[in-house]
């Protein structure tokens, strides 16, 4: 098991990619999902604006800047 680049708490914005995605913006990252197999790491995240969680996969993630 690799190690995850963010931990629960972190503050990340997301990549828009297409229709039905998440909003682009920040989200705070709620849990570092375990791999399975050859899939990329995957994140559970929470937006500001939304009153739900999403799953997001690592490559559409980066570090938000610190205020």
């Amino acid at each position: 098991m690799s190690l995850q680049h963010f931990t629960a708490g972190a503050r990340v914005i997301v990549s828009a990619m297409g229709r039905f995605s998440a909003p682009a913006g920040i989200c705070t990252v709620v849990q570092a999902l375990p791999r399975e197999g050859n899939q990329a790491g995957r994140y559970r995240i929470k937006s500001d604006l939304e009153k739900f969680e999403r799953i997001i996969e690592a490559y559409r993630l980066s570090e938000a800047p610190v205020a």
